[in-house]
């Protein structure tokens, strides 16, 4: 048995890998994925992500990136989109939803994290070139 992982998921489906190459079992993976997200679309309330980075003058702090699913979240996840998942959680923060990014910047800003845990840490790297708030960097 094979196992094939669905990247937003994480979840193992498992298929024959004898017959994954043939038309039918391609069907049967692609309908199964499509129950997967159906399910989870349907089920999931909200993802927690964290990291704990390193604090100015030691110790160390909690960055998180909180996803509520609404309408358009649960329409994403039904249909695939999961690379624009992000633009939704940043557009729906009147509801809880904060990307790690933005709570990066949050902790750079007050100076709880050095500009080199800031940019190690960062999902979207544009922005370590650019500095928090997306303007370009001083040196």
């Amino acid at each position: 048995m094979g196992i094939t992982e669905h990247s937003l998921l994480r979840l193992a489906l498992f298929t024959d890998r004898h017959t994954i190459f043939t038309p039918v079992g391609k069907w049967t993976m692609i309908e199964r994925q499509q129950q997967i997200r159906l399910q989870l679309s349907m089920s999931l309330k909200a993802v927690l992500s964290q990291q704990l980075l390193p604090k100015v003058g030691g110790g160390r702090v909690l960055a998180c990136e909180v996803m509520k699913t609404d309408g358009a979240i649960r329409n994403l996840i039904r249909e695939g989109k999961t690379p624009q998942i992000a633009n939704a959680i940043q557009t729906t923060g009147s509801i809880g939803n904060v990307l790690m990014d933005k709570t990066l910047q949050g902790l750079f800003g007050a100076g709880t994290i050095s500009r080199e845990t800031y940019e190690g840490a960062l999902r979207d790297q544009a922005q370590a070139k650019n500095g928090p708030g997306g303007m370009p960097r001083l040196r």
